[in-house]
């Protein structure tokens, strides 16, 4: 009777030990959310995937849209590929492999995803900038840059969130596995490729100056820096597009002026509604000039001042009246070099 307890009392115990070593792979198995894999890069560097993969805690795996060249945009969404099931567990690692045409180079990874970071995404969920409702990320986008540069990305509704960001080492690839064609050689596919995707003078520019490798770094580095305005114009919101590919939306009915943007990447572009003194009310799409804004923030960040970079944006009394500068402490720079299409919203 003493032994019949005893192998009994040892059942239940190799019993709970299994549901204890199962219980991580079947708490994350219940985090699933409705979204899709796709793919990014930049409109100047285009790439192609030889073949890529997100994978669940399970082992079970869900493909990014591959065998196509893409230049998309930086933290665009690219390729929707409708594959299993809508509903699916958050992924915990990344294959991924590619061929960059502006450097002549495969790339390749394989890497563990930050899957709490993840998982809080989607399970904090976002306010829609256009319905104003709360609802929740769609796209996890997986972005090629130079050198192996490799950022992941949460998107949805307009919103796009930087999760991770790493470098892929170089790999070796049979090309006539990736590009079967003998008529054509490797170097002529990629002339014609990048002929094609980026124009043939920007071709020539790369053939002589190679890929601007050193700049990548720059999109992804990240700043403390404050929003402010200047002016008789009232801000009413603000679409902020940064290099690292994020995009940031503010409604001023829900937040203030300075606006702190701790730990951001410089501004690439802005889209403001503002009104007039008069109560017109006026839509600006501001595109910063890539060289002049990078270079500021470096300035600004190399002269190791106390206080934070403050981006001002001055709002006249037209529409016409709107002026950006960089100020900190002593120092001020009204920024030039920039493209600014105002419209009129009333």
């Amino acid at each position: 009777m003493a032994n019949l307890f005893y192998t009994f009392f040892f059942m239940i115990l190799l019993t709970g030990c299994v549901g204890c070593g199962g219980s991580m792979k079947t708490s994350k198995a219940l985090n699933q959310y409705e979204w899709f894999p796709s793919e990014s890069a930049d409109k100047q560097y285009p790439m192609e995937i030889v073949r890529g993969d997100f994978f669940y805690p399970n082992g079970d795996s869900i493909y990014i849209p591959a065998q196509k060249v893409i230049n998309n945009g930086w933290g665009e969404v690219g390729s929707i590929h409708v594959a299993g099931k809508d509903i699916k567990p958050i992924p915990d690692r990344l294959k991924i492999e590619w061929f960059s045409y502006t450097e002549n180079k495969f790339f390749a990874v394989d890497t563990p995803l930050p899957y709490d970071k993840l998982l809080n995404a989607f399970r904090d969920g976002i306010i829609s900038p256009i319905t104003g409702k709360k609802t929740r990320y769609d796209r996890i986008i997986v972005g090629l840059g130079l050198d192996g540069w490799v950022s992941i990305w949460v998107s949805g509704e307009w919103l796009t969130k930087e999760i991770k960001v790493f470098r892929a080492e170089e790999s070796n690839v049979d090309w006539s596995t990736f590009f079967d064609n003998d008529d054509m050689s490797r170097e002529e596919i990629i002339r014609e490729t990048l002929s094609q995707y980026i124009g043939l003078e920007k071709y020539k520019k790369i053939q002589e100056n190679g890929a601007p490798l050193k700049k990548w770094p720059l999109y992804l580095k990240r700043y403390q820096w404050q929003l402010q305005t200047s002016g008789p114009g009232q801000l009413q919101d603000i679409r902020l597009y940064t290099f690292n590919g994020e995009k940031k939306y503010y409604n001023f009915k829900d937040h203030t002026l300075p606006l702190e943007l701790s730990n951001h990447s410089a501004p690439k572009r802005l889209d403001i509604t503002w009104r007039n003194a008069s109560g017109k009310q006026y839509v600006a799409e501001i595109r910063l000039n890539e060289s002049e804004i990078l270079r500021e923030f470096e300035k600004y960040l190399n002269a190791e001042l106390k206080d934070n970079i403050k981006f001002e944006i001055e709002l006249g009394h037209t529409a016409q009246a709107i002026g950006l500068s960089l100020r900190c402490e002593n120092y001020i720079l009204v920024l030039e070099s920039m493209n600014i299409e105002v419209y009129s919203a009333n």
